[in-house]
């Protein structure tokens, strides 16, 4: 009988779910950067999420890591926790691609995300060598 009832919840959840456009998706910023060349082997590209109100020590919402990030472009998603997001606060993506410790190439100027109207999906992040 408890298997029973187990069942008839878990079809019930299931059912909410869908009705209600399907599984929990966890929030999140994703799209692609470009730059020129293909980094050296070994280089990092990392897209940060920051908080803008706290330069120069900004707090980072989120971080998405993809090492020997090859040929331009390159698609990123930096999940983020949605508890930390202040409706009123503005948020940047930043890129950085990484080369033995040293910033090769960076974003080209802010892209805002999240809030204020600014997107979350499909961010296309040029980036320049340094």
């Amino acid at each position: 009988m408890k298997r029973f009832v187990a069942m008839v919840m878990l079809l019930a959840f299931t059912a909410a779910c869908e009705s209600s456009g399907g599984v929990y998706q966890q929030p999140r910023v994703d799209g692609t950067v470009t730059y020129q060349g293909t980094p050296p082997p070994g280089s990092v590209l990392e897209v940060r999420i920051v908080e803008n109100a706290n330069w120069p020590n900004p707090f980072i919402v989120g971080v998405h890591r993809i090492v020997d990030p090859g040929p331009s472009p390159v698609r990123f998603t930096v999940d983020f926790n949605a508890a930390e997001i202040d409706s009123n606060t503005q948020y940047l993506l930043e890129a950085e691609v990484v080369v033995n410790g040293r910033i090769e190439a960076t974003n080209d100027r802010p892209y805002f995300v999240i809030t204020g109207g600014y997107p979350a999906r499909g961010v296309q992040v040029p980036m320049r060598r340094l």
